[in-house]
């Protein structure tokens, strides 16, 4: 402190070097006279002394500086390392060379229920410590981490004990020690650590209850043995397994052995002691005498470091599944019986049978019937699915009815239309449904071929069609004669008394010209007389054509509503068929366009047939024609020729309506398909008229693309020779009112 103090001194290095300085006087002094040194010697040595003296007090400040420096350096550190032990979150408690506690830090006192003035003193092995081991077993001296220290000179690592905290309870540490050595290397005392794993310790026993519990309810049996077999443990379930008690399992009281050898055993032993596992099933007896099936794994146990010192044996019954499997194996053999009778009805089938994978529309396979019927091997069927035989427009909703078959949920479909590999157009009825093959569960789906019965129904349909329709058609002809007959006496008066009306004015006229003379133009009937003079007439004449107009529609519809003999056909000029079915339709052509023309063919030939009928054919192609137009400003023609090559008589009736797709075109003539049946459609209009011209001899085609219009052309054979068509087209007078 003294050195310190002096050295601390700000005024000790002018103090040095004045005493150097008086030194090297007083050595000038004796010198001076003891030699007599005079003159330039005195000189030089007084300028050594005084240079002398200037260095010394240079050299002894910057030595003051520098230890100033390194003692602020070591009183901050020793600073440093007080906070550090001080805010550690481990206990600190330094002892000296005897085991007193010469420090401990904020941590120790509080983890130990103390403050500092209590702790510092007491020796490490004082009985108010009561040291214990970590499963608080009274602790021995030598155990005593610090004592180890101090005896043996090494560090301890992780040592968990427990001690009694100020509060009486039990307080469990992991403590690290360590000497502590002087300069010289010498141990004057021992460093302790230590942190508070009294929760951890709760955790980890609540961890070993739990794991205790787990075992002894385990469902499993559940032995520990040592390295030769003998049990050091058993579960409930173990004794269970054998019918005995855990008392009578510990003290070999044990049930007949398992039905495994010795050998088998030592096997069992040696592989588990290399450090593999080991798993088997065999047969065991209970006490009573009872065979059981038991499955065991066996598992070495290994301490910290890797040693195997026990077994451990996992133990099941599997009587139950052992008793289930043979089961199993007697109903798969059962099973492959049936499956290979499965598959024989399966080839052997008339009927068309397709396998589908569940949940989509995959084909797995296809009967020799099925290959047959759609034309296709199994191979093709296989790898391009049911794209070959249904129709792009049906296979999306086909694709989504085969997926969603599963287990309650059949499909039955009475009529869909394939096509086979030739191009013919069939019909099918389906049936499927959920069944389970060898390897899964699949969608068995039987085609049937009906389209010999289809088309049988639909001939019995269009027959019944065509006699109501016949009989609506004679009910329509008396109606319409009876409104003919009717209309036909009052149309009769109008044309009586019309030229009459027009006598009776050319008679006045003369009598009415001298009154306009004498007296002026006059009011008649609301009009001047000079322009009712001219007008009169024409509404008279307008008058007698109206009602032969109305005369020839009269008799068109009674020669429409007159029924031929039947079996009777006579020749027949098509532009009279066109011409009143035109007029017929006249209203209704009015009606639906602005741009409507005929146009009739020169020298056509006669066709041999009912003109009626023939009419009906017309005026049906003409209504559709109509009914497919979006706006007044589309049009319909209607032609006739003959075709030089054949010598037939066509007749053409286009619209630029709405036309239609390919699918629709294509079922155009089934009877009962209509594209209007929620507008009161029937659907029979098409097969009808195909019908009429078939009795004919001739054909009925359809063209049509969709938004473009349709074309429909009826092609019947001509009379050779015959005399053509001069008769007074008045198609072309109604045309060029439309």
């Amino acid at each position: 402190g003294t050195r310190s103090g002096l050295l601390a001194s700000r005024s000790l290095p002018l103090k040095v070097a004045a005493a150097y300085l008086m030194c090297g006087a007083l050595w000038l002094f004796i010198a001076g006279i003891a030699i007599n040194h005079t003159g330039i010697f005195f000189i030089e040595d007084g300028l050594f002394v005084v240079g002398s003296s200037l260095v010394v007090y240079v050299l002894v400040r910057h030595g003051v500086k520098v230890f100033h420096a390194k003692e602020s350096a070591l009183l901050e550190s020793e600073d440093r390392l007080a906070r550090i032990l001080e805010t550690n979150a481990s206990g600190v408690v330094v002892f000296d060379a005897g085991g007193r506690i010469t420090y401990s830090n904020h941590m120790a006192c509080r983890v130990l229920g103390v403050d500092r003035a209590q702790i510092v003193g007491l020796r490490d092995d004082d009985p108010a410590w009561d040291l214990a081991d970590a499963d608080e077993a009274p602790m021995s001296p030598e155990k005593n981490p610090v004592a180890r220290v101090r005896a043996t000179g090494m560090p301890v690592h992780d040592e968990q004990l427990a001690v009694r905290h100020a509060n009486g309870s039990r307080v469990f540490l992991a403590v690290n020690a360590a000497p502590l050595c002087d300069a010289l290397g010498s141990m004057v005392g021992v460093v302790a650590s230590f942190v508070d794993i009294t929760e951890r310790k709760k955790m980890e026993d609540l961890k070993v209850r739990k794991l205790l519990l787990a075992v002894e309810q385990s469902p499993s049996a559940i032995v520990i043995t040592d390295l030769e077999g003998n049990e050091e443990y058993a579960n409930l379930r173990n004794a269970m397994m054998g019918g005995c008690t855990v008392r009578q399992w510990l003290k070999g009281e044990t049930p007949h052995p398992c039905k495994i050898s010795a050998q088998q055993r030592g096997e069992m032993l040696a592989a588990v002691r290399s450090g593999s596992s080991w798993h088997g099933d065999f047969e065991c007896l209970r006490k009573d005498g009872g065979a059981y099936w038991e499955s065991t794994t066996m598992t070495p146990i290994r301490t910290a470091e890797g040693k195997v010192t026990n077994f451990l044996w996992v133990r099941e019954d599997i009587t139950a599944r052992k008793q289930a499997e043979e089961e199993l194996r007697r109903s798969e053999a059962n099973y492959m019986a049936a499956q290979e009778k499965f598959r024989q009805l399966f080839e052997q089938n008339d009927e068309p049978v397709f396998l589908f994978r569940q949940g989509t529309c995959e084909i797995l396979d296809a009967n020799p019937a099925a290959v047959h019927l759609y034309g296709y091997d199994r191979q093709e069927l296989r790898g391009q699915g049911v794209s070959l035989f249904v129709s792009p427009a049906d296979l999306h909703g086909f694709r989504a009815a085969i997926a969603a078959i599963c287990p309650g949920a059949a499909l039955s479909i009475d009529s869909a239309r394939h096509r086979r590999k030739d191009g013919a157009q069939i019909t099918v009825s389906i049936r499927a449904n959920l069944v389970r093959t060898d390897e899964e569960e699949v969608v068995y789906g039987s085609f049937r071929d009906v389209t010999a019965r289809i088309r049988m129904e639909e001939a019995a349909k269009l027959h019944q069609a065509q006699l109501i329709h016949a009989n609506r058609m004679t009910s329509l002809g008396k109606i319409v004669s009876g409104v003919a007959h009717e209309v036909n006496n009052p149309n009769n008066l109008v044309m009586f008394n019309a030229p009459m009306i027009l006598s009776a004015w050319e008679d006045a006229v003369p009598v009415l010209d001298a009154y306009r003379r004498e007296n002026g133009d006059f009011s008649l009937g609301g009009l001047p007389y000079s322009e009712m003079r001219d007008v009169v007439p024409r509404l008279a004449a307008g008058i007698s054509d109206a009602s032969g107009r109305i005369k020839a529609i009269v008799e068109n519809l009674k020669d429409f509503a007159r029924q031929d003999i039947p079996r009777h056909q006579t020749a027949v000029r098509i532009n009279d068929v066109v011409r009143i079915s035109v007029s017929i339709l006249n209203h209704e052509i009015l009606g639906a366009t602005h741009h409507f023309k005929v146009e009739n063919g020169e020298d056509l030939p006669l066709v041999m047939g009912s003109s009626q009928r023939l009419e009906q054919v017309v005026i049906n192609l003409l209504n559709n024609a109509l009914q497919s137009l979006s706006s007044i400003q589309q049009g319909i023609r209607v032609s006739t020729r003959q075709i030089p090559e054949t010598g037939e008589v066509e007749v053409c009736v286009e619209d630029e309506g709405v036309g239609m797709s390919p699918g629709v075109l294509e079922r155009i003539r089934e009877p009962f398909f209509s594209t209007r049946l929620d507008a009161g459609g029937l659907g029979l209009g098409v097969s009808i008229c195909r019908s009429i011209v078939e009795e004919h001899g001739g054909t009925l085609d359809f063209e049509s693309e969709e938004g473009k219009g349709t074309r429909a052309t009826v092609r019947l054979p001509g009379i050779a020779n015959s005399v053509g068509n001069d008769v007074e087209d008045d198609a072309s007078k109604i045309s060029s009112g439309v």
